[in-house]
C-alpha cells in the first residue's frame, strides 16, 4: 500500500505540550516504511502549543525529520481558509526553505516574502502569492523565472515584488509561463495596469490569462495579448469597465470567458458595446462564455466565428432571433447553453413560425433555462427542437413544461432530458 501513497496530509496541532509530530509518526510506526512515490505534503494546521521562543527550533526539527522520511517531496501546500498569517514561524515555512532547491510548487504571502532568509528557488514550476503587500520590508527571496509555468497573484497592489524574478530595471522574461492568474476579492487591492508595462514583463509562451477584479484598467494589461500567444482569456469585473474594451482582442483567442462580477444594472446593451461588437470580429474562437445576468441582449444579426463549438450566454433576456442566428450561422457549434431570467418580450411571429428547414445540423446539446418563460418561448422551443436533427441532449429549467415523450419520438436515437 505504501508504494501507492503520493500525498501526505498533516492536521494539527502538530506540536503539543507532551509530544511533537515526530513522536506521533514514530508511535504509528510510519517511520518503518518507505513511501517512494510520495511527493506532496498538505498541511491543514500550522499551530503549536509551545513557547514562541521554542516554536521555531521545534518546527525546524520536525521539518528536517519529514525530509529525511520523505526525501522525494516536491510540493508542500498549506490548506487555509484565506490568510497565511500562521505560516512564517511554523513547519510550512521551514519546509519550503529547506526544499528551495528542489520544490516545484510554493504558496507565499507578503509576510513570508518580507522575512524569508536568502533563498533561491531554482526549480519552481508553480508559484501562488497571496497579499504580497503585507510585510514587504525585506525582499531576499529569489525565484528562477525560467522554470515557472504558472503564476497566481491574489490581492496584489502597486508594490508587487516583481524584482524577486530578476532585475526590475531590465525586461523580465518568463520563457515557459503558460498560465497567469491575477485576482482580488471585492476589489480590495486593485493592481494598476500601468505597472505591467513599467516592469517590462514578457510572457512569450503565455496561453491562459485570467484577470478577476484585478486591474484598475484593462487597456494596458491587454497588451500582453498582442505580444503573447494567448489562447484562453478569462475576465471578470464591473461590466461598466469591461464594455469599453477593444473588441479586436478576441481575434486570435480560442477560448474566451468574460462576465460581470458586480451584477451591474445595465439597460439594453448599446450596439457599440464590447459585448455586442465582438460578434462582428472574425475570430478563431472555439469556446465562448458571456455572463451579464442584469443585461438585455439586443438582436444580434451576425456572428463571425466559423470555428465556434461551444457558446454559453447568461443574461436577463436574449432575443429568439439571436438564438436562431447562432444556430444557423455557426456551422460547427455542438453546444448552445442559454440562461436568462425573462423571455424575449420583443419576439415576432416570423421568428417563431413553423419551418421545415433545419436550424442546425451540428447542435448536439441545447440548454435553455428561463426563470419566467412566456408562452411564446415555450412554443418556440417546441418548434426549434424539431429543427435540430442531431440533438441528443436537451437541458431545460423546471419552469418549462413540455411533452417529453412526444419530443423523444421525433429523434431516432431518443432524446435525453436534463
Amino acid at each position: 500500500m505504501q508504494h501507492r501513497v503520493i500525498h501526505l496530509c498533516l492536521g494539527g496541532p502538530l506540536i503539543t505540550e507532551h509530544a511533537t509530530l515526530i513522536d506521533i509518526i514514530r508511535g504509528l510506526g510510519v517511520h518503518h516504511h518507505r513511501f517512494p512515490k510520495l511527493h506532496s505534503i498538505l498541511i491543514m494546521a500550522c499551530d503549536g502549543h509551545v513557547e514562541l521562543s521554542q516554536l521555531h527550533d521545534v518546527c525546524k526539527l520536525i521539518s528536517s525529520y519529514l525530509l529525511q522520511l520523505f526525501p522525494h517531496v516536491t510540493s508542500v501546500t498549506p490548506i487555509t481558509s484565506g490568510s497565511l498569517s500562521t505560516v512564517p514561524a511554523n513547519i510550512y515555512y521551514n519546509l519550503i526553505v529547506m526544499l528551495a532547491a528542489s520544490i516545484h510548487e510554493v504558496t507565499v504571502n507578503g509576510i513570508i516574502l518580507g522575512n524569508i532568509p536568502h533563498v533561491h528557488f531554482q526549480n519552481l514550476t508553480n508559484i501562488r502569492i497571496i497579499d504580497p503587500s503585507e510585510g514587504t520590508a525585506s525582499r531576499t527571496m529569489r525565484v528562477n523565472p525560467n522554470t515557472l509555468k504558472t503564476i497566481e497573484i491574489v490581492n496584489s497592489s502597486s508594490n508587487f515584488p516583481w524584482g524577486m524574478f530578476g532585475d526590475a530595471s531590465n525586461p523580465i522574461v518568463f520563457p515557459n509561463v503558460e498560465q497567469l492568474i491575477m485576482r482580488t476579492f471585492q476589489n480590495r487591492h486593485v493592481y494598476p495596469a500601468t505597472q505591467i508595462g513599467r516592469f517590462k514583463l514578457q510572457f512569450p509562451r503565455l496561453w491562459s490569462l485570467c484577470l478577476m477584479e484585478a486591474l484598475d484598467s484593462y487597456t494596458d494589461a491587454l497588451d500582453l495579448i498582442k505580444i503573447s500567444s494567448i489562447g484562453s482569456l478569462v475576465i471578470f469585473d464591473d461590466a461598466n469597465k469591461l464594455q469599453h474594451l477593444n473588441p479586436k482582442l478576441v481575434r486570435n483567442i480560442r477560448e474566451f470567458c468574460i462576465g460581470d462580477s458586480q451584477r451591474t444594472q445595465i439597460p439594453v446593451l448599446d450596439k457599440n458595446s464590447f459585448f455586442i461588437k465582438i460578434f462582428d470580429i472574425p475570430a478563431k474562437l472555439n469556446k465562448v462564455t458571456l455572463s451579464l445576468p442584469q443585461a438585455d441582449f439586443p438582436p444580434i444579426k451576425d456572428a463571425k466565428w466559423p470555428m465556434l463549438r461551444s457558446l454559453r450566454l447568461i443574461a436577463r433576456s436574449i432575443s429568439l432571433q439571436s438564438i436562431e442566428m447562432f444556430m444557423t450561422q455557426l456551422p460547427w457549434m455542438h453546444t448552445l447553453d442559454l440562461s436568462m431570467s425573462h423571455s424575449d418580450q420583443q419576439a415576432n411571429d416570423e421568428v417563431v413560425c413553423s419551418r421545415r428547414t433545419p436550424l442546425s445540423t451540428s447542435v448536439l446539446v441545447f440548454g435553455l433555462k428561463i426563470a419566467f418563460p412566456m408562452m411564446r418561448a415555450k412554443t418556440w422551443l417546441l418548434m426549434a427542437t424539431r429543427r435540430l436533427p442531431e440533438l441528443y441532449k436537451l437541458v431545460l429549467s423546471k419552469s418549462f413544461e413540455v411533452d417529453k415523450a412526444a419530443l423523444r419520438r421525433v429523434y431516432k436515437n431518443g432524446l435525453a432530458f436534463v
